[in-house]
Formats: C-alpha cells, structure tokens, sequence
C-alpha cells in the first residue's frame, strides 16, 4: 500500500486508456475509485483531478466509517456495508460500464459488488489491492502475525489505528503532515467477515495493475 506509487500507477493506467478512447469520446468511461484503509475518497483528489480534466466522470464516495464519515463508525460496520455504499451510490447515479477501481483493501469491496451487480460494471480494476476469494477475509491473507495481532484486535472489538504514514510509501513531509491528519480508524468488522462471492471473476495478472473480467459482461 505505497500511495504514490499508486498514484504513478493509475496515471499510467489513464495514459494507455485516454489512447484507446481518442476515437471515440462519446463513450469515455465512468471511473468510481474507491480508497483503502485508513483513508477516504480524499486520497483520490490528483487522480480524479487529472481524470475530471480529460472529461471522465468520475466518482470518488468515501466509504462508511472513514474520511469525512468517520463520525459514522459503528461496530455493525463490514465488509458489506462498505459494498453497499458502492452498490447504493452506482444504482442513484444510474451508471452503466462502469471502471471500478479499487486500491488495497477496497480489492474486497469491489468483488463483492461485482457479485452484486455485474451488469453495471464493464471491469474491475485492482490496483495494489486485495483479490480475495470465496470464504476468504482480508485477514486470512495477512501473515501469522499479523493475523493474530489483528484478531486480538477483533476479539476486543477496537477499530485498527491506522498505520505511520511512511509505510504507505509518504515521505515528503508535507504530504506526510497532509495524510496523517486525514487517515481514521479502520472500523474492525470490515477486517474480521468473510466474503461471499457467486460469480467466479477470471484475473488478468499480465497488466502491473491487476484487472478482472466480469462473466455475463463486456470485456
């Protein structure tokens, strides 16, 4: 999870995709970006910026919990109540052939919603992120350690505090000061719930950013 090289990568990924569109604008494609961990739609502002000049439309919610939501946070909260704040937000803005990106953690919301609605999606991106499978948590695919921190974390019900800014690849220290005061607690359910999923998505590994193709949808 190294945020600027996140960063680095999605423009890439705008590049080779603003090419590939050049012929035909009237079918740009809808982006919602959808953050990981600890952070909120905030830390898409120079991707969706640079996305918005191009004349994408471009969504970037902030999941519930988190961000300027993070007075929400809630025990209740999982895995699918952030998949339903993505599912919510495509159904009441109608939008079609939709690029759902999602980075670090945000990889298992994305399949969910996938699983969910298929035929409003035309791929799922995973960028840096989680690619969890059927049965699978977002613990089960952290180290021994790590899970049995973070599961003495679950048991207590706390909320993971968020991790130091540098590990997220932040170095310049006004960019560390402007992240740090922006990350929030991870509420501990989205962690702790296993997903599952109906629909087997078949993963693309040649690209540096994964991506998934939807059965029953456009390719």
């Amino acid at each position: 999870m190294k945020q600027l090289r996140t960063l680095f990568l999605l423009l890439l990924l705008l590049g080779s995709m603003l090419s590939g569109y050049a012929q035909n604008q009237d079918r740009r494609p809808t982006y919602v970006l959808v953050h990981g961990a600890w952070h909120g739609g905030w830390c898409w502002q120079a991707v969706g910026q640079r996305l918005t000049d191009a004349h994408y439309k471009v969504y970037a919610p902030t999941l519930t919990g988190l961000g300027e939501r993070k007075h929400l946070i809630d025990p209740s909260i999982d895995i699918d109540t952030h998949i339903q704040d993505i599912v919510n937000l495509i159904e009441m803005e109608d939008l079609h052939d939709v690029y759902l990106v999602g980075h670090s953690y945000a990889g298992a919301v994305i399949a969910g919603v996938a699983d969910r609605i298929p035929s409003r999606l035309y791929k799922l991106i995973f960028l840096d992120a989680m690619i969890i499978e059927d049965g699978q948590s977002p613990i089960s695919l952290q180290p021994k350690a790590v899970q049995e921190v973070q599961l003495k974390n679950i048991q207590r019900k706390e909320n993971f505090a968020p991790f130091d800014v540098t590990l997220f690849g932040v170095t310049a220290p006004s960019m560390v000061a402007w992240v740090k005061d922006r990350l929030s607690p991870q509420p501990f359910g989205t962690f702790a719930q296993r997903l599952h999923l109906k629909i087997h998505m078949v993963m693309d590994y040649s690209w540096s950013i994964s991506h998934a193709r939807i059965p029953n949808c456009p390719s």
